[in-house]
């Protein structure tokens, strides 16, 4: 199956099953929905096979079976709503594209505050990641871009600092498929405490949701992620064990998260059979199936809410059934959350 002829292709939900499928640089495939890999090998060339994101939704690789890959770039798509009335706004963001700098996305985005930026001067760097080892609190993990040369690591999410207007953020390069492994970091230092120790920024490795049930099923202790949501100035979190939280069960592609371990030698494990297409919204959603009651304050444009879950084999101490409340990056955000009897919130 050969696209050749020098026009764009769009197509809904590619099911490929031949032993191989190519398309050369004069065809240009547009890709909504699911692309399906069977069997055999989808040879791309740069640039000609586009999974298309917009307001509708994403497209996405699903599960590669053995035997089946894809070999060449693929152009994958994340697109991000306009917020109206806001100036801007932090995002969780990660790339499952390999061999990435944040030069693939300076295209798209406004970058501010390191070298090769598009101002680099303004005192406000608009890119970070976390490195869980830095000694002290846990705002201390927080580590600012320095160029824009600086690779964009597949196994790292980043926070950034986005306008208010819709973006396209596109990456080109080879995808990551098969089993992979993403270990995280426990380190006890000083100044510090229990809850400020284990906390990693990851990412979504695939071009494609994944279970977060099914992803966390390999931590022992807390099996929660938490995403920060502009909209409530706060975080949302997703606790696998209890299956609640008001963040989704099903992570989009390049979406990055937080998540905190309790011990050493934790990773998250991904699977091809971990992929879902469910059409999870960027940064939020909701899918909560136990009982549980919530609890919302409001003020200064913010809120932020604690949830209760009614489960009699909990406990009055911080445990796997908990999450924490993390603080807002925004200084006037509101600030709300229960405190357990070890004096966890």
């Amino acid at each position: 199956f050969f696209f050749k002829q020098k026009t764009a292709y769009e197509i809904r939900n590619c099911d490929w099953s031949s032993d191989v499928c190519s398309s050369d640089l004069s065809a240009a495939v547009n890709v909504t929905g699911v692309v399906s890999l069977r069997e055999g090998t989808l040879q791309t060339q740069p640039g000609t096979l586009t999974l298309i994101s917009n307001s509708t939704g994403s497209s996405s690789v699903g599960p590669i079976t053995s035997g089946a890959s894809i070999s060449g770039n693929v152009i994958l798509q994340r697109w991000i709503p306009s917020i109206p009335n806001v100036q801007g706004y932090w995002v969780n963001l990660g790339c499952p594209i390999q061999g990435q700098t944040l030069a693939a996305w300076n295209d798209d985005i406004v970058t501010t505050g390191f070298p090769g930026s598009d101002y680099p001067s303004y005192p406000f760097n608009n890119i970070s990641y976390y490195d869980e080892t830095l000694s002290g609190t846990m705002n201390t993990g927080w580590v600012s871009a320095t160029n824009i040369t600086n690779a964009i690591q597949t196994n790292r999410g980043y926070f950034v600092w986005l306008n208010g207007s819709q973006q396209n953020i596109d990456n080109t390069g080879t995808i990551q498929s098969g089993n992979i492994t993403h270990a995280l970091n426990y380190t006890v230092t000083s100044p510090g405490g229990i809850f400020d120790y284990g906390w990693n920024l990851m990412t979504n490795p695939y071009p494609s949701e994944v279970d977060w049930n099914l992803v966390s099923s390999s931590l022992t202790g807390p099996k929660v992620y938490y995403v920060y949501d502009y909209q409530t100035s706060s975080y949302k979190y997703r606790n696998a064990t209890t299956n609640t939280g008001t963040a989704s069960r099903y992570i989009p592609h390049s979406q990055s998260f937080l998540v905190k371990v309790n011990a050493t030698g934790q990773s998250l494990q991904f699977q091809e059979s971990y992929k879902t297409n469910v059409g999870t919204a960027f940064e939020r959603s909701g899918d909560d199936q136990n009982a549980f009651m919530s609890l919302q304050i409001a003020g200064n444009g913010t809120s932020d809410e604690g949830i209760v879950l009614f489960d009699s084999a909990a406990l009055s101490v911080y445990d796997e059934k908990d999450a924490l409340d993390l603080p807002s990056p925004i200084e006037t955000a509101v600030q709300f959350s229960f405190v357990s009897a070890d004096n966890a919130s």
